[in-house]
């Protein structure tokens, strides 16, 4: 257990990597950082997690970014506490996790309302924090990988906010696991916002497979669920190549009162469907619009059954779809 007293942020640094198993659980009242950065920038200096003969003299200011050094060790969460919630901060608190590569092995986090951050670097370079709770990364430096494998999941739906940003060169969901956001069932109020999920990955982004129970599917979903009041938040990906397989699926969605948020995809090589589905969706007794849908890409593909789809079935319109590609191919899609 990695503990702090009051309402503190907590940062834990170490070049090499961290691990987190499948009982370990946070107990802060604030928001969490584990990196594998070789140090914490400051506006007055640097505090160094490898130069530990000659700590700097820091006056107390909130930290500017990250530094490190050629090929930072990676990060590893299997966590399944607290009723399966994994590695969970208080509402409106913030997980970020930066290595190198970010490997989720059945490991799960939960931040309700709040921001979680996943992505790195694995060559030498700066992450600075924003005044948004995003990172900004820099560029011309190659990124780390992000991974969530065996029913890992990232959740951060609440009554309102929650919103999730990834920055890496290949994001790669498989066997049933989840980005998810929105307002979460029975929550909300007539002004509730759910926050994004916004990804950056400079190769590809996958999303492949169910889980061993066929329970859950591979997926992207930002959704308004069954009795909530409010609306979704949009989900943005850029990358160069999008693959959906094996059931993988991106939504945005509204089951309770209030509209769907957007789905914006742009890829700038190819968008591959197969045998999965893109959907932006009034579920049955919903009150609402569904969001807009657009995908830009100079390759598309669907097949075995794949879908791009903007329904209805509640009190509400469904939303549009704007598709702009060169190349088109569908085979045995819906």
């Amino acid at each position: 257990m990695i503990s702090a007293n009051g309402s503190a942020n907590l940062f834990l640094i170490n070049p090499a990597g961290i691990v987190f198993g499948e009982g370990a659980r946070l107990d802060i009242g604030g928001s969490f950082y584990g990196s594998s950065a070789s140090s914490i920038l400051f506006e007055d200096g640097e505090f160094s997690a490898t130069d530990l003969d000659n700590p700097p003299l820091l006056t107390i200011n909130a930290p500017i970014g990250l530094g490190f050094r050629d090929q930072p060790g990676d990060i590893v969460n299997r966590s399944q506490v607290n009723d399966g919630n994994g590695l969970q901060v208080d509402t409106g608190k913030n997980i970020t996790l930066l290595g190198g590569n970010i490997n989720f092995d059945g490991g799960r986090i939960f931040a309700p309302g709040g921001i979680v951050n996943l992505g790195g670097l694995t060559t030498a370079g700066t992450v600075s924090f924003t005044e948004d709770g995003s990172l900004s990364f820099p560029e011309g430096v190659t990124r780390g990988d992000v991974s969530l494998a065996n029913s890992s999941g990232v959740g951060v739906f609440a009554a309102e906010g929650g919103s999730i940003f990834v920055n890496a060169k290949n994001l790669d969901l498989t066997s049933g696991s989840s980005l998810v956001a929105g307002i979460g069932e029975g929550l909300g109020s007539v002004n509730a916002q759910a926050g994004d999920i916004v990804i950056n990955a400079t190769e590809s982004v996958t999303l492949d497979g169910i889980s061993t129970d066929g329970s859950s599917r591979s997926g992207i979903f930002n959704q308004v669920e069954a009795d909530a009041v409010g609306n979704g938040g949009a989900l943005n990906i850029t990358t160069t190549n999008l693959a959906l397989s094996n059931g993988g699926v991106i939504s945005t969605s509204t089951g309770g009162q209030g509209n769907g948020g957007t789905i914006d995809i742009n890829a700038t090589k190819l968008v591959n469907v197969d045998a999965s589905g893109i959907f932006n969706t009034v579920q049955v007794g919903a009150t609402g619009n569904g969001g807009a849908l657009n995908i830009t890409t100079p390759n598309l593909t669907l097949d075995n059954g794949s879908g791009i789809l903007a329904s209805t079935f509640g009190d509400g319109d469904g939303g549009s779809i704007s598709i702009n590609a060169t190349d088109v191919v569908l085979t045995n899609a819906k």
